[in-house]
């Protein structure tokens, strides 16, 4: 790994390249208001591409960034029907990305990360800095 691989442009241009280009957003439960919903298939999707990065180097960030971005389509889902992956904001993406890295890094989300992967979140915040 080098600092390039870890530059927010180079990790989110790599993650959109794993998606679909386009997304077709069914609702398969939908509260009267529109206040609770769920979108078919988008968590397994963003599992399924996610799950590519178990054991590899960089998993911490790739789950996590997949994850962002699988919140962020689905905030998304609510009001439109079909989406180009690329007209997601990498600024929102990065946002809810690097704030499951802090709870990570300041052990308020514990979900086995040992140290190889908080030293590559470091790595992570000495290229790209805070947002």
């Amino acid at each position: 790994m080098n600092n390039m691989d870890l530059k927010f442009s180079v990790l989110m241009t790599q993650a959109l390249s794993e998606w679909p280009q386009q997304l077709d957003f069914q609702l398969f439960h939908v509260s009267k208001d529109m206040s609770n919903y769920s979108v078919k298939g988008l968590g397994m999707m963003a599992d399924d591409i996610a799950d590519k990065y178990i054991n590899h180097e960089l998993e911490v960030i790739y789950r996590h960034l997949h994850l962002a971005m699988e919140i962020e389509l689905h905030k998304v889902a609510r009001y439109v029907t079909k989406m180009s992956t690329r007209n997601l904001r990498p600024e929102l993406v990065r946002i809810k990305f690097e704030s499951f890295l802090l709870e990570i890094k300041n052990g308020i989300n514990d979900c086995g990360w040992g140290d190889p992967d908080l030293k590559i979140i470091d790595a992570y915040f000495r290229v790209n800095g805070p947002n």
